[in-house]
């Protein structure tokens, strides 16, 4: 069950940026290579969608790379994955660090104050 296969080898991958063992393929370095990566990975399935039936559809596309077809690509769905991409891409890295703090810093403030109230009741 092949989660994402190369664009120009067929081999399969665990993620869709992650360089082919087989070929030497780094889609990260060429965005179309990216997207194409990405369109012929398990994750561009909609929620609600059957990954088993999209990882079988995965190993036929993976079959006929391997015999010297290109695949098809449906181009609106390129269009939607790039539109995504640059919408990540779009965010910067200090807003997500923000979010993050954002969520945490209550914890922290808990976690800080029992502490305090640790210590306080260890000198009483």
């Amino acid at each position: 069950m092949a989660t994402a296969i190369c664009i120009r080898c067929g081999e399969p991958k665990t993620k869709p940026w992650d360089s082919c063992k087989a070929c030497g393929l780094d889609p990260t370095n060429d965005e179309t290579d990216l997207v194409k990566s990405v369109y012929l990975s398990i994750g561009r399935i909609e929620p609600g969608e059957d990954p088993d039936e999209y990882s079988s559809e995965l190993d036929r596309v993976s079959t006929e790379i391997r015999s010297g077809r290109s695949p098809d690509y449906d181009q609106s769905e390129l269009d939607r994955l790039r539109q995504q991409k640059n919408a990540v891409d779009a965010v910067p890295v200090s807003a997500a660090w923000s979010a993050l703090v954002r969520f945490f810093m209550p914890g922290c403030f808990f976690l800080f104050a029992l502490f305090v109230i640790l210590l306080i009741l260890k000198a009483l």
